[in-house]
């Protein structure tokens, strides 16, 4: 569009190498490297007393790592587990704006009374799901 029309020249200052931002930290690119697929990450509220975060279900952690609930418990008490309704997890997860594929919510009961543990997504957990983060300064 010719510049009289758009009403903005966006390119008439552009950043360049010396730029910083205003915090005076450049950009930094945060990749993550998995050997698998991330599992499926869920936004959700759990208690009155602090917002959402970031968890992943219990079944699908202990899967990846092939052993059971009570020995992933055992071995990482560390680690925040906490159980909801699968009913309030479908009404949250379906409300979140971060949450974007809603084929992933059919199979679950939006009217179930059915208990699911939950396992708050930390680096701990990043780490031992075998995330490796990498960190490139331009």
């Amino acid at each position: 569009d010719p510049k009289d029309e758009s009403g903005f020249d966006v390119l008439a200052n552009p950043p360049g190498p010396g730029d910083e931002d205003e915090d005076g930290f450049s950009d930094v690119f945060e990749f993550e490297f998995l050997d698998e697929p991330p599992l499926p990450c869920y936004n959700i509220q759990v208690c009155l007393s602090q917002g959402p975060r970031n968890w992943l279900l219990l079944s699908d952690v202990v899967k990846r790592l092939k052993m059971s609930s009570r020995i992933f418990r055992c071995n990482f008490p560390n680690l925040e587990v906490v159980t909801i309704t699968e009913a309030e997890f479908y009404k949250q997860t379906s409300l979140s704006q971060l949450f974007s594929c809603a084929t992933d919510l059919e199979a679950f009961n939006p009217e179930s009374k059915e208990l699911l543990d939950l396992v708050e997504f930390t680096s701990e957990l990043k780490t031992l799901l075998g995330s490796e983060l990498h960190w490139l300064h331009p």
